[in-house]
């Protein structure tokens, strides 16, 4: 490996864009939590088995 030219590089780097958290706004985010809640919630009560009920 060439290691002449690592500060330029480096500096390149820590140039660069720092990641974000979420792809899209935050407001997205939480719309997107909600609905997938939904859908999970919507199939977990359509397809349990009798023994995942609360009735004991």
């Amino acid at each position: 490996m060439i290691f002449t030219d690592i500060f330029s590089t480096a500096a390149l780097l820590a140039e660069s864009e720092t990641p974000n958290l979420f792809p899209f706004p935050f407001p997205f985010h939480l719309v997107f939590a909600v609905f997938s809640f939904i859908f999970f919630d919507q199939f977990f009560l359509m397809h349990r088995t009798c023994t995942q009920t609360s009735d004991r």
